[in-house]
């Protein structure tokens, strides 16, 4: 009976490991090897050796008790590779080519569909409006002066 209701909330606790709490553990290597060891112990079945070593670890001061009750829900759900979670590499945006910038931002400036600014940029009318922008405007200029004049 004992068994089975170990057993009962163990697949409990295995169906909610998605849900396991973020672990907040110091980037110092002799912690990471401490946790190992007792997440190791932890895998084997000794939970008295990994609770152990996890209590010697927060009596150091290396981690805080609510740090080591996420670790021991985590050994309850069925998780220990605790070091290689902390390791994980967050997932980043993949970085845009200018091609695809530069129809995104066409679509947005001009409310075009992505087929006609990818034809806009093909026909090299985009290339053409930045050589414009870059060219001196020598009319630019006369018409600057003479809105600084004012009416004649």
């Amino acid at each position: 009976l004992k068994l089975a209701q170990h057993l009962k909330i163990r697949i409990c606790t295995r169906t909610m490991s998605h849900r396991l709490p973020k672990l907040q553990v110091p980037s110092d290597d002799g912690v990471r090897c401490l946790l190992m060891e007792a997440s190791e112990f932890a895998r084997a079945g000794d939970m008295k050796a990994a609770q152990g070593t996890l209590r010697a670890i927060v009596s150091s001061g290396a981690i805080s008790a609510p740090t080591q009750r996420q670790i021991l829900t985590r050994w309850a759900a069925g998780t220990y590779d605790l070091v290689g979670e902390m390791q994980k590499p967050t997932l980043q945006t993949p970085k845009q080519s200018k091609a695809d910038g530069d129809t995104e931002r066409l679509m947005r400036e001009r409310g075009l569909s992505r087929n006609a600014a990818v034809e806009y940029i093909k026909s090299g009318q985009l290339e053409m409006e930045q050589l414009q922008q870059e060219m001196d405007h020598p009319m630019d200029d006369a018409f600057e002066q003479i809105k600084k004049r004012g009416p004649p």
